[in-house]
């Protein structure tokens, strides 16, 4: 049972915390401006403390304490990370739990800083942060470290393509171009001035001689 609140948990293992006892500004024995000296007691484990936000139980106990929002837990950082993942088989993809990103990455916070959870698994694995944690599995929430591998943005940026999720807006695919394949072809093989084919086609004249030099377009043929 938990000394804080009346709640019973199976598997408990007691921990140490501290906190600041609840103080009412009606009472008169209790200068405004005076600051109460943090205590410690034992609790319940980091479980039952998770167990107490999902359920948001009174965080005012009998005594006046809160053990919710002026509560400063001892944890180690994979005892407040692993908890929220839900872990598999090794091969499996371990989802994140908790609070997602806008494009489906787990985010915390580790030393006042917001982290992907994924890189955090990384970094409790294999003890140093990755300058790009890249998903094997191709699943943003997935925090199984079997499935993460460091590397750099170019990497990154070719795994993207690999599995076909980047648009090719190479050539006349790019929303603002302004010539297409044959145009350039055209341009290629005409004997006119640049300033002449830059006028025809709605270009620079420096645009003419990038392509003309094979600088642009370099994959029209």
């Amino acid at each position: 049972m938990c000394p804080m609140c009346p709640m019973h948990f199976r598997y408990s293992l007691p921990i140490s915390i501290s906190y600041t006892p609840f103080i009412n500004r009606d009472d008169r024995t209790v200068g405004n401006d005076s600051m109460p000296q943090r205590l410690t007691r034992t609790t319940c484990a980091p479980a039952a403390l998770a167990f107490h936000t999902e359920r948001r139980c009174d965080p005012r106990t009998p005594d006046g304490t809160s053990h919710l929002q002026e509560l400063h837990v001892n944890l180690t950082l994979a005892e407040r990370f692993w908890p929220h993942v839900q872990r598999g088989a090794p091969t499996e993809c371990w989802p994140w739990l908790r609070y997602r990103g806008r494009k489906g990455y787990g985010v915390l916070h580790v030393d006042r800083k917001k982290r992907r959870a994924h890189r955090v698994a990384y970094f409790l694995t294999h003890g140093a942060w990755p300058l790009v944690a890249r998903h094997t599995c191709d699943n943003p929430p997935c925090c199984n470290p079997a499935h993460l591998l460091d590397g750099t943005i170019a990497d990154n940026q070719r795994d993207m393509a690999a599995r076909g999720r980047t648009a090719d807006r190479r050539g006349e695919r790019h929303p603002r171009a302004r010539l297409s394949v044959a145009d350039v072809v055209q341009i290629r093989s005409a004997n006119a001035s640049a300033r002449d084919l830059a006028t025809q086609f709605g270009v620079s004249t420096n645009h003419i001689w990038r392509i003309r030099s094979g600088a642009a377009w370099k994959r029209a043929q």
